[in-house]
């Protein structure tokens, strides 16, 4: 609606205005938010619904650009659609029904997550900057109370384990041992697949790897499925070497392709 009200009244750079935001929040909101549901999901049909989503996107994206970048929007058509017919010779899109109220509400909740965030990085005399993977006991936020589909979207992207309303945005920042042990989990998560990574494997990539740390207890099974171990030892010696950095000590991250 946007782009078509600025084209009809000549006006490229208004009508241009939303196009970058709007591939901002797709990249890095819908499609980071949704990797597990296009990669690591047992659910069938949620992930046809998570690609089918995308692809509905980037083709009606496509079309929308035409006028604009000619080049990219024709080959970003016909690669998404397998066509070769060009998207110049298609009618303009009209735009549909719009939720205003589900917009609306992931507006709020994104702005708790933005503000919530601020709070994890707020360092003062008494309290310390966090960082995200370090899970939290809890964050309590003002305003109306959302739906527990929005307050579980809060808890995955601020990394707490319980969100509720009170009167003011407030975010435990107490780090009990469990917390801590979770957050060390985390970050050896992450050093393992940066090392993955590296070493050019693919997503979808069984490994055998041995880490020259101890695991936090009860965590192996989560590390295991995350990094996408078949077993983990502390002593193996295996195709890819990698020394990172966890917690400030230098650990050995062997690991190798099945």
């Amino acid at each position: 609606d946007e782009i078509t009200e600025g084209m009809e009244e000549y006006n490229v750079p208004k009508a241009l205005e939303g196009v970058l935001p709007f591939i901002d929040d797709m990249s890095n909101w819908f499609v980071r938010r949704s990797r597990r549901r296009f990669s690591k999901n047992d659910d069938t049909e949620d992930k046809r619904n998570a690609f089918a989503t995308l692809y509905y996107v980037l083709v009606y994206l496509s079309k929308l650009l035409a006028p604009f970048t000619p080049f990219l929007a024709e080959e970003l058509y016909q690669k998404m659609t397998g066509k070769n017919e060009s998207v110049h010779l298609l009618n303009w899109p009209e735009a549909g029904t719009i939720d205003a109220e589900i917009l609306e509400e992931m507006a709020h909740t994104r702005r708790i997550i933005t503000d919530a965030l601020a709070l994890r990085m707020q360092k003062s005399d008494i309290e310390d900057q966090i960082k995200i993977r370090q899970p939290l006991a809890e964050l309590s936020y003002d305003g109306e109370k959302l739906d527990d589909y929005y307050e579980q979207i809060i808890a995955e992207e601020v990394n707490v384990k319980v969100v509720k309303n009170g009167k003011k945005l407030v975010l435990d920042k107490t780090l009990t041992p469990e917390l801590l042990e979770e957050g060390t989990a985390r970050e050896i998560i992450r050093t393992i697949q940066a090392a993955r990574k590296h070493a050019g494997l693919r997503q979808d990539d069984q490994i055998k790897l041995s880490v020259s740390v101890e695991l936090p207890k009860g965590y192996e099974g989560m590390i295991k499925t995350e990094v996408g171990a078949t077993k983990i030892d502390r002593t193996g010696n295996y195709s890819y070497d990698e020394i990172a950095k966890l917690n400030g000590e230098n650990i050995t991250i062997s690991l190798e392709k099945i």
